[in-house]
C-alpha cells in the first residue's frame, strides 16, 4: 500500500527565533503556527507588531527575517512536492495509455 503524508508539522529556531509550520500537501498550503497545548492542537500564529518601543525594532526585524527564511525553505518544499505529484501523474497517465496501446 502507498501513503502519503497530508500533513506535516516542522519547527525551526533561527537565532532563537522558534517557528513552526504546518504543511498541508492536500490543499498545497503553508500555515505558520503554534502549538496550543491546552486544546493539543495547532493554531494560527498570531504576531504582534504593535505599539512597542524603538529598542524593539531589532528585535522584530529578526522574526520576520527568520519568517522569510522559514517560508522561502517551506515554499522550496511544497514546489518539489507539487512537481513530483506531477511526475507521478503524467508517468501514470502515461502507463495507461502504454497499457490501452498493448491491448489495442
Amino acid at each position: 500500500m502507498n501513503y502519503k503524508t497530508q500533513l506535516e508539522y516542522r519547527d525551526y529556531s533561527i537565532n532563537g527565533i522558534k517557528i513552526t509550520v504546518e504543511l498541508n500537501y492536500r490543499t498545497k498550503t503553508i500555515s505558520l503556527v503554534e502549538w496550543d497545548p491546552q486544546d493539543e492542537t495547532y493554531d494560527p500564529k498570531r504576531w504582534l507588531f504593535a505599539g512597542r518601543e524603538a529598542k524593539y525594532m531589532q528585535g522584530w526585524l529578526n522574526i520576520l527575517e527568520a519568517m522569510k527564511t522559514v517560508i522561502t525553505e517551506c515554499k522550496a518544499i511544497m514546489q518539489a512536492a507539487n512537481d513530483k505529484e506531477c511526475d507521478e501523474f503524467v508517468s501514470n497517465a502515461y502507463n495507461v495509455l502504454k497499457e490501452e496501446d498493448k491491448d489495442a
